[in-house]
């Protein structure tokens, strides 16, 4: 990146404009190399402020996108061939799908493809433009739309999903805790998965003793023992 940016600013005279943006880009990068670093060093924190973090994120990505609907355009303004123009608009199209796609906010995330896709379009259409260029942008326009449209339709029913899950698995546990004989549902590679009562209820119910004795169970005629581990496994 770079490289590239040294290109870029080599490709044309050194003004202002050319400076500011061989220095914004890299910053723009270094910015979410350092937010990568945070996010592993305080992940606990970050959990336990999920609703800023995330609107934290939404306003940064927010803010890269307008600067991208300026930059975008005045990349292609050099004196590069039309194939290097078409190659760096892929990769711009590339990077805003990588940077603006986890926008959890789909207001946000809209504005933030839409200013690239009106920018361009707008300017592209104002410096001499065909009319094919204004009806692209709008077929650019609608799929956006869309997209963004079908994917929160998705999102909000995956967690309707989601939830009506968690509120029949809490309902089952009330009425497993409630049931007078012991139930344990033990997974083969997943181990203890659920016991109801509490663990001071008896002695042996506590802790891990009750663990040796699921790992001797003894599988017979089950087809596919080849699949699991070779210690939950007894001839």
């Amino acid at each position: 990146m770079p490289y590239t940016q040294y290109l870029i600013f080599q490709s044309s005279s050194p003004d202002a404009t050319r400076i500011v943006r061989t220095v914004v880009v890299p910053v723009i990068y270094l910015v979410l190399v350092f937010a990568v670093v945070f996010i592993y060093k305080k992940k606990e924190l970050l959990r336990r402020h999920q609703k800023a973090t995330r609107m934290g994120f939404d306003i940064l990505f927010t803010l890269v996108a307008g600067w991208y609907a300026y930059n975008f355009y005045e990349v292609n303004q050099n004196d590069a061939n039309q194939k290097a123009n078409y190659i760096t608009g892929w990769w711009h199209c590339l990077l805003s799908v990588t940077l603006f796609s986890p926008i959890s906010r789909w207001y946000l995330k809209l504005a933030a493809f839409l200013a690239i896709i009106l920018r361009i379009g707008i300017s592209a259409y104002l410096a001499g433009s065909s009319a094919l260029g204004l009806i692209q942008m709008v077929r650019m326009v609608i799929l956006e739309l869309l997209l963004t449209y079908y994917h929160e339709k998705d999102r909000r029913r995956y967690f309707i999903e989601k939830q009506a899950l968690y509120e029949e698995t809490k309902v089952f546990k009330d009425i497993f805790d409630l049931t007078s004989d012991g139930v344990i549902i033990y997974g083969l590679k997943e181990g203890m998965i659920f016991r109801n009562w509490s663990n001071d209820k008896y002695r042996w119910w506590q802790g891990d003793e009750c663990r040796p004795n699921f790992e001797r169970i003894l599988l017979k005629g089950y087809k596919k023992m080849s699949q699991l581990p070779s210690n939950m496994v007894f001839i």
